[in-house]
């Protein structure tokens, strides 16, 4: 029997089988390759669990940075340019950015947030802040009801006159979807 023939009797998925297929094979030879071939897919096994490990820890962290944006966001409603481009984003969002003198609150959503915060900011004289953000893919139609739902503080477009009403809607939408 030669190697191949050995690796697919060892690989056979059900239990039943594996040991049928191991019964077949025979010599010294056979067990030493059915041995090797064990060893490979058991470390195989192993480094498929570590990468699985290290895709949950990075969820699990992303998952905290998050919570902490939105304890920040909760303290002190504010986040700059340079640190939004810093987070690992997984969605596209619903924004709420506050105009550089502050007066207007944008309702808008991105599937490329940061490009898009960028756009904004390149339109504005000063400094914005994103207020808030809505990571999910539901982000049309959380966009379209918060429009609706505030268009009596409409200024023009998709801009708001600032309001704490919007600002806390923002923060309460984020804590049902964390």
């Amino acid at each position: 029997m030669g190697y191949m023939v050995v690796r697919k009797i060892v690989r056979k998925k059900k239990k039943n089988e594996t040991e049928d297929a191991l019964n077949k094979v025979m010599g010294t030879e056979e067990l030493e390759m059915a041995v090797v071939i064990l060893k490979e897919l058991a470390e195989r096994k192993e480094r498929n669990k570590k990468n699985q490990d290290k895709k949950t820890k990075k969820r699990q962290k992303n998952k905290t940075e998050k919570e902490e944006i939105v304890t920040q966001t909760l303290k002190n409603n504010n986040l700059s340019l340079k640190e939004f481009r810093n987070l690992s984003l997984e969605k596209p969002i619903v924004y709420l950015v506050a105009s550089y003198d502050k007066k207007h609150l944008k309702i808008g959503s991105a599937t490329h947030p940061k490009d898009r915060i960028g756009q904004i900011q390149t339109c504005q004289p000063g400094d914005i802040t994103i207020v808030s953000f809505i990571e999910t893919n539901d982000y049309n139609s959380i966009e379209k009801q918060l429009h609706e739902e505030f268009k009596d503080y409409n200024a023009r477009g998709e801009w708001f006159t600032n309001n704490p009403k919007i600002i806390n809607r923002f923060i309460e939408i984020n804590q049902l979807i964390l």
